[in-house]
């Protein structure tokens, strides 16, 4: 893809990164171009009303320009063929030329007018229709010891899935595969469309950058002040000036309301500060899939929650797609769009929290419910004998 225009000068890439992009084309019915005054007094409005409920990025074959008001409708390609009318702001727009020759613009809108909860429902139908990870009979052993024995698991754009399983069940083994840090011994791997299993290191790299990562122990270094570690992905992936990184440190430093820790060690923090600036530095990029490694591990309920609901407030405001991996089923209802069981190598089950919780597979229903009585136990004294 190669940008050819932009009508906006002040948008920035991370700003248009905070739409939520809809992968289908909108049909404009009518524009009319703003003056500054009913610009800014349609801004107004909307700040009083209090009724944008965010922004929406779409393709459409029309130029526009900033400031323009436009009347749009499009139709959700599913079963209920629904079509949704609304007024919005034209906020930014990219001319954009693909490789094919293909023309379209990016279009980034405000709403000043939509039916309730429409918004919510056009976000849900891409969530549910676009995949992100596709993950396709993944097989993994080391030496004689199988881990994972064909998993299939497909997760979509936006979504947050929380995996769960026993210890030492291969979860972690899943997350690092997907992050391109072990090979499967058979299997397919996508990652937006690229089998990342097949591709050269310098690729991988590259997908690599949408990556952001919450380590179990949060993993800082101790020698590095709070912002010299939220840096480091920005110095090795950027061309940012040091006033620059300042400006991002303190603004994620202020998301997991750290800011003022700058200057500190990670000596001088307890464990749930130390872990929201590794949060700080997961989103530092605006990474665009994020995976958690048991997030809530060694924090107190109170500091768990605190955590859970920042991971809810990335997924809200970065779309962001988030991989969880954990053992405490309280964060895993809490934050969790759908949840995944892994069990002898393979998924065993995947559905929503309510599914979850009413599962009729006894293996699920006694992890869920932490029963020291049924067939994950009764497996294990049979090793034993």
């Amino acid at each position: 893809m190669i940008e050819i225009d932009k009508l906006d000068e002040k948008i920035s890439f991370d700003e248009r990164r905070r739409y939520s992009r809809l992968p289908i084309e909108i049909n404009i019915l009518i524009s009319t171009e703003l003056s500054e005054h009913t610009a800014l007094t349609h801004k107004e409005e909307r700040k009083s009303k209090d009724i944008s409920d965010g922004g929406i990025c779409f393709k459409t074959q029309e130029g526009l320009k900033p400031d323009s008001l436009i009347y749009l409708r499009f139709s959700l390609p599913d079963s209920s063929k629904e079509e949704i009318t609304a007024k919005g702001i034209v906020k930014w727009q990219r001319a954009i030329v693909t490789s094919s020759g293909e023309k379209y613009y990016e279009t980034g809108l405000e709403f000043e007018h939509i039916e309730k909860n429409a918004v919510q429902r056009i976000v849900k139908f891409v969530k549910v229709k676009e995949i992100i990870i596709n993950i396709v009979d993944l097989h993994k052993s080391f030496g004689y010891e199988k881990i994972l024995e064909g998993v299939n698991l497909k997760i979509r754009r936006g979504e947050t899935i929380v995996v769960i399983g026993c210890s030492g069940c291969g979860k972690t083994v899943l997350l690092r595969h997907i992050i391109g840090l072990v090979k499967p011994d058979s299997g397919i791997l996508e990652v937006d469309g690229i089998d990342i299993a097949k591709i050269s290191d310098n690729e991988l790299n590259k997908i690599r950058r949408k990556f952001g990562m919450l380590f179990q122990s949060a993993a800082l270094l101790n020698s590095l002040t709070v912002a010299e570690n939220i840096k480091l992905g920005l110095k090795a992936h950027t061309n940012l000036s040091e006033e620059d990184m300042n400006k991002i440190v303190k603004n994620k430093l202020g998301i997991v309301g750290l800011d003022g820790t700058q200057n500190l060690k990670p000596a001088d923090l307890s464990g749930g500060m130390k872990k929201r600036v590794g949060l700080a530095r997961a989103v530092s990029m605006d990474p665009e899939i994020m995976f958690y490694d048991e997030p809530t591990t060694g924090l107190d309920p109170v500091r768990s929650d605190s955590i859970n609901k920042l991971i809810l407030g990335f997924e809200n405001t970065l779309n962001t797609t988030s991989i969880v991996i954990t053992h405490d089923m309280v964060s895993a209802y809490q934050i969790a769009d759908r949840i995944a069981m892994l069990y002898n190598g393979e998924i065993i089950q995947v559905g929503t929290v309510q599914e979850i919780k009413n599962t009729d597979n006894p293996i699920v229903k006694q992890f869920i419910t932490g029963s020291n009585v049924g067939p994950i136990t009764d497996k294990e004294t049979e090793l034993t004998i």
